[in-house]
């Protein structure tokens, strides 16, 4: 985000809509299936009674990602004194020690 600002604008801000583009909506299916995966291994290590759909805990991780970048690309970043990059890693780092995924000393 910070090196290529535009990207993330293109990607976010275009008005394209993925349901009308094929070629769009394939590459951001397999961008998601791979935060998915990512999250089924996650979330695999809690117990079943306790365990959030993992693609409920990607979602979370994507909003609370794009979040943190709105509030930056925009120069809103009101949220001085940390770095956009510190409080992503924080941010995640209480959701998933709230799962049980982080033990609290990490």
């Amino acid at each position: 985000m910070r090196k290529y600002p535009g990207h993330y604008q293109a990607m976010f801000e275009s008005g394209l809509q993925p349901g009308q583009h094929p070629g769009l909506a394939s590459v951001a299916g397999k961008a998601r299936a791979t935060m998915d995966l990512a999250a089924e291994a996650l979330v695999r290590g809690l117990p079943e009674g306790r365990r959030p759909p993992a693609s409920m805990v990607s979602a979370h991780v994507w909003a609370v990602s794009h979040g943190v970048v709105e509030l930056f690309l925009r120069g809103n970043g009101g949220v001085q004194p940390w770095p956009p990059e510190d409080l992503l890693e924080t941010g995640i780092g209480i959701y998933l020690r709230g799962l049980g995924l982080l033990s609290p000393d990490r």
